[in-house]
């Protein structure tokens, strides 16, 4: 509808001469009828996203620019993945769509368990940026409550030496998005292990979520340290802490916005 017959169609109801009920039910299946005709967007996964290899021969005639062993490559990473319905060369080309791949869990599980074993040697830039696409990929709602993918992602953090501290990130957040209240203990005893700022910032929202009286000491005692206050303050908020509302407010003009943010939603969701 353009601007002229908007304007004259409010005219018609402002004089009367078009009754609203009339011209709002008009509106109403117009506009179902341009919905009914608007093609569907697609929702992307490992089986259609844009640019997926495609044929029937894709794994068997790989490109050149792609070297097994090496940039991210693993023909038998790509063969497993294909097993289940994912078509991709490599970790970084699931990145091209927003959605995710349930039938894929068990594979990225069982890759990120036995990845030293899979590719032996010292860490290589390689091997490594295998490692964090699958602590990426099992950030997953699908994943929620696996108890393989759990224990898998809590072995990396135990790792001796330790991951770089941004693969220590991903390894929590996964923990954080996927683990259930029974893994409590575990994630716990696993904080307590941890020294770098990164994965216990990560997990504080989980042990908020849990609401007990250690969890929450956590929490308080996270908030003096800018590395985790942010997220100090959201477990806190998660776990309906009010008595900690006055501590919480100490750092309603902290130096970083997402911590000044996050006081005021604790100001006004806590009492």
């Amino acid at each position: 509808m353009n601007l002229q017959r908007l304007r004259e169609q409010i005219n018609r109801i402002e004089s009367g001469t078009e009754d609203i009920a009339e011209a709002a039910a008009a509106a109403r299946a117009k506009a179902r009828v341009q919905e009914a005709a608007e093609p569907a967007k697609p929702t992307w996964s490992g089986s259609n996203y844009p640019g997926m290899p495609e044929g029937d021969d894709w794994l068997a005639d790989v490109p050149a620019q792609y070297r097994d062993g090496t940039g991210g490559f693993e023909l038998r990473l790509a063969h497993d993945l294909a097993a289940v319905g994912v078509r991709c060369y490599r970790l970084t080309d699931l990145d091209n769509y927003a959605g995710t791949d349930p039938q894929a869990i068990p594979v990225y599980t069982d890759w990120l368990a036995n990845l030293d074993e899979k590719i032996p040697g010292p860490e290589s830039r390689h091997r490594e940026g295998i490692r964090a696409h699958l602590l990426h990929n099992l950030a997953d709602p699908a994943a929620y409550g696996d108890q393989d993918a759990i224990a898998a992602l809590i072995a990396q953090l135990r790792r001796n030496p330790p991951m770089p501290s941004d693969l220590q990130w991903w390894a929590a957040e996964a923990l954080d998005k996927i683990a259930g209240p029974q893994n409590y203990a575990e994630i716990l005893a696993l904080f307590h292990e941890l020294t770098d700022d990164n994965p216990r910032a990560a997990l504080l929202p989980y042990l908020g979520r849990s609401k007990t009286p250690e969890a929450i000491q956590i929490a308080v005692d996270a908030l003096a340290d800018r590395g985790t206050r942010q997220w100090a303050v959201q477990a806190l908020i998660l776990a309906e802490a009010d008595g900690t509302l006055p501590l919480i407010a100490r750092y309603a003009d902290d130096e970083s916005e997402q911590v000044r943010t996050w006081v005021r939603t604790a100001m006004e969701q806590l009492e």
